[in-house]
């Protein structure tokens, strides 16, 4: 075996009796105590850095991927204010060049990166022995190629360190003006490049970028930054990119093209990158900006291009010269890291979404406080293309839960949220300034309703829910609300085939509400209201805007969850508990929409109220019984919801034949229903069964009620209701 030279690190030999540092001491005391490691010397430099070289012993196979030998020299490199970590470095000249290396100013020795994580991280588990051990199993794992997992990001080719250049979304890689965004104490500089010619917002920057794409290459051989034009030069040959030929080249065209030589020169190069060296595939890219720190024209002179013969004339050329490596290496250079836009893709891959290349075609009903806030949450997810729809203007008071800000103020609040969200996403919103239920019949609105996907109803509002549901052509119905406590959000969705009407489905989440005891405070809001206007409909709820963001939080969530992923209908309530903070899931069964035609009028109902009438029928055979019909209507549409009955009274008088039914706990049960429903069920009518045999056709008695409701719900301008069970569970409805 040859004998291969090694580095010696700068400094002074010292003895033991010398070491000043904890950490330094500590690691040679493990050093010399492990039977792995054998201490060769101790140097210390004029920055008091305590350098300890040992002889390693490494767990390597027969033949491995990677040349690493058996024994190693390594060099750990203590700094005197414990600010670094230890650096680790490889000795050996013909070390090799591999992943999870770090950046130095010299290429050789090679430092290896032991971590991922910061020092003041490791410092709270960092002892002597262990980082021992670890230099030995990153030495064991690169052997055979294991060190960086399967599942592992590719790392990039160069790291950066003076700046940043953020590429708009309206950019072109030929044809790029580059800005000046700020430039930091530090000296960093953050640009803009864009292939618009005019940004009067940000100051034009002197420099000419060129664009420059290599072959692929290896990923993970995280260099050193180049500092000069050789060493950039012939880094990039690696990716097949002839630097010098590229910039005499276009220094020559800059010169016959009157391009303006006291500009800087910038390179933007991408650089795509394999896995392994067997891979042909590119998995990832890197894209990096070399700046140069001087003029085009003080670099063609230094580059023998041409010569500054008379000010007054310009630059003229010197034939037949070649560029030498002393030139280049005193043309020193700045390395920048290119800033991509946000885009649909980067957002749903960040958000953990499935990516799709078309997104589902979204309307949004109301851009109030819950709605801004959960459309946001899913257009940073790249959710949606989406249309809102609002007719108000964010007033002061708004501030306190909605999205949008002081700048906002007195304006749209559907232009105003356009803006903000395609600040996020380019181009994702359209508003409509409209009210949903006077302006359903614009072509705007009619336009967006028949293309939508996804109808997303967030405008806690009944008859805005029951306006869009009645429309013929249009998508899916997802209705969100937060309750007036702000303790309970609420999502009731159609299936996709829309079988369950998303009105119908408002009447059995009233239901839901009203059987289950545990919800029976769900519209409890409590005293406190604020009045911020003079109108007597000028009051807004006192509601934390945490409240509103924990919704908004579920809201997104079941959105990605139960309607990008599913088509069937659900109704759920999320209850949150103010002292804990856990949230609990309540759901129901949902029940599909059946609806009867009778005169001018259409009954709603489902398959919950046929069962429970039947059932009621059934119990109390061979007699007949009955009760009371609680729902709601829609006057405008002439349409009955029946939600559910309230049993029969304790004194009503069930015969085989007959049925009359009782007063007793009514007044009660129906004002229990108006609290807990907060008025939004009432009375709407009478139901009763007929006897085994009987058709539910009206008898002379049925008719006598009938009479008897027209006289009393005609007073109140409403229709009367009754309905007959009967076998089989044949339901007859009779109106008017």
């Amino acid at each position: 075996m040859k004998t291969v030279p090694l580095i010696r690190p700068a400094g002074e030999k010292i003895s033991p009796a010398d070491l000043q540092l904890s950490k330094a001491k500590a690691f040679l005391q493990a050093a010399k105590e492990s039977v792995f490691s054998e201490v060769q010397e101790l140097i210390k430099d004029d920055l008091n850095r305590e350098t300890i070289i040992i002889k390693i012993q490494v767990e390597v196979p027969q033949y491995p991927k990677y040349d690493i030998q058996k024994e190693e020299h390594i060099a750990v490199s203590f700094d005197p204010n414990d600010t670094q970590i230890p650096r680790v470095y490889t000795l050996r000249e013909d070390f090799p060049s591999l992943p999870h290396q770090l950046l130095e100013l010299n290429e050789k020795p090679r430092s290896l990166c032991l971590y991922d994580i910061p020092y003041d991280e490791i410092k709270i588990f960092w002892t002597a022995p262990t980082f021992l051990e670890r230099i030995r199993e990153w030495l064991k794992l690169s052997a055979v190629g294991d060190l960086h997992q399967k599942d592992q990001p590719l790392e990039p080719l160069f790291l950066y360190d003076d700046g940043y250049v953020f590429l708009d979304g309206n950019h072109d890689k030929n044809c790029l003006n580059i800005y000046i965004i700020d430039e930091k104490p530090n000296g960093k500089l953050i640009l803009l490049a864009s292939s618009n010619p005019s940004l009067n917002r940000f100051s034009p920057f002197p420099v000419r970028m060129e664009y420059i794409k290599g072959e692929p290459q290896l990923h993970g051989i995280v260099q050193r930054a180049p500092q000069n034009l050789l060493v950039l030069a012939q880094m990039l040959k690696n990716a097949g990119i002839e630097l010098v030929t590229f910039l005499t080249e276009k220094l020559k065209d800059y010169k016959r093209n009157n391009v303006d030589l006291t500009k800087r020169l910038a390179f933007l190069i991408d650089l795509p990158k394999l896995r392994n060296p067997d891979c042909t595939t590119v998995e990832a890219q890197d894209s990096y900006v070399f700046l140069t720190t001087e003029s085009i024209e003080e670099i063609g002179i230094r580059l023998n291009l041409w010569d500054n013969v008379d000010r007054n004339l310009g630059v003229g050329y010197i034939i037949g010269q070649t560029i030498k490596d002393d030139a280049l290496v005193n043309t020193p250079i700045g390395i920048l890291r290119p800033v991509y836009p946000y885009n649909r893709q980067l957002a749903q891959f960040l958000n953990g979404v499935e990516e799709t290349s078309t997104p589902m075609k979204i309307m949004a009903v109301g851009a109030g406080a819950l709605g801004s806030q959960l459309i946001l949450n899913l257009i940073r997810a790249g959710i949606g293309q989406w249309t809102v729809i609002d007719s108000d203007i964010l007033l002061p008071h708004n501030l306190s839960r909605h999205a949008l800000t002081y700048f906002n103020i007195m304006r749209d609040k559907a232009k105003q949220f356009a803006i903000i969200a395609n600040g996020i996403i380019p181009e994702c919103v359209s508003p409509i300034v409209g009210n949903i239920i006077e302006d359903i019949q614009k072509e705007s609105t009619q336009k967006a309703i028949r293309e939508c996907e996804l109808l997303l109803e967030i405008s806690a509002s009944s008859a805005a829910l029951k306006s869009i549901s009645a429309q013929p052509h249009r998508g899916r119905i997802c209705s969100c609300s937060l309750s007036p406590s702000g303790n309970d959000f609420v999502a009731f969705c159609e299936d996709k085939e829309r079988n369950y009407n998303a009105a119908q489905l408002e009447i059995q989440y009233l239901r839901f509400i009203l059987k289950e005891p545990y919800l029976h405070d769900h519209f409890n809001n409590g005293e406190q209201k604020f009045r911020y206007g003079t109108g007597c409909r000028d009051v807004s709820l006192v509601l934390p805007q945490d409240s509103v963001a924990i919704a908004a939080a579920i809201g997104s969530k079941m959105v990605k969850q139960k309607i990008l992923k599913h088509t069937n209908a659900f109704l759920s309530i999320w209850r949150v508990d103010n002292e804990t903070g856990t949230v609990c899931l309540y759901d129901t069964e949902v029940f599909k929409s059946i609806y009867h035609h009778s005169g001018d009028w259409t009954i709603y109902y489902d398959e919950y109220l046929i069962n429970k009438l039947s059932e009621k029928r059934s119990e109390k055979l061979p007699n007949e019984t009955g009760g009371i019909l609680i729902g709601n209507y829609d006057m405008e549409r002439q349409i009955v919801y029946i939600a559910d009955t309230i049993d029969s009274p304790s004194d009503s008088i069930e015969y085989p034949q007959a049925y009359i039914r009782g007063i007793n706990g009514v007044s009660e049960e129906l004002k229990k229903v108006e609290v807990i429903t907060a008025g939004a069920l009432q009375y709407i009518g009478e139901w009763h069964s007929h006897p085994k045999g009987y058709s539910t056709v009206m008898s002379g008695d049925d008719k006598i009620l009938l009479s008897w409701l027209r006289k009393h719900m005609n007073s109140l301008g409403l229709p009367p209701l009754m309905l007959i069970v009967g076998d089989n569970k044949k339901i007859s409805f009779y109106i008017n």
